[in-house]
């Protein structure tokens, strides 16, 4: 990235959409050879995210849709963990810890206890960032639950 902008993390709009619905089916893409199958929560971020006492932000690199992290109210104590994806190219350069450490800051304020996510076993770079970041794993056959206590 040399010279150029800095990454900034900033809270979703309506005006990210179809950048984040790009990003997200481009990695999905990316690791499975086809497009997720349901968009839908990406569609209407504020009732998916916002609306269950959550917050959804997009790392942007010149005004570009480079990285994005969800967060909503999964009971009273847990959050869970959703479309958490950095494109491809912007891979290890910190944008993804950068998320990760939005999220859960904003988990603890929130007075959450616990965060969860679910993956799956071909998204090997996820996990490995997962363990980095001290989430625990329990596999579930076709899926992986991450937890992790705050």
């Amino acid at each position: 990235m040399g010279n150029q902008k800095p990454i900034s993390l900033r809270e979703y709009k309506e005006k990210h959409k179809e950048q984040v619905i790009r990003l997200v089916s481009d990695c999905v893409f990316e690791i499975f050879g086809s497009g997720p199958e349901n968009t839908d929560d990406l569609k209407d971020i504020k009732r998916e995210f916002f609306e269950r006492d959550g917050m959804f932000w997009v790392a942007e690199f010149n005004r570009e849709a480079v990285g994005t992290v969800g967060v909503f109210r999964e009971d009273e104590k847990t959050a869970r963990l959703r479309r958490f994806f950095v494109k491809m190219d912007f891979r290890n350069k910190g944008i993804g810890q950068m998320l990760m450490d939005k999220a859960l800051s904003f988990c603890k304020e929130k007075g959450f206890r616990r965060i969860v996510l679910t993956t799956y076993a071909q998204m090997k770079e996820a996990i490995r960032f997962y363990k980095k970041n001290s989430f625990t794993e329990k596999d579930l056959g076709k899926k992986i639950l991450f937890e992790k206590n705050l």
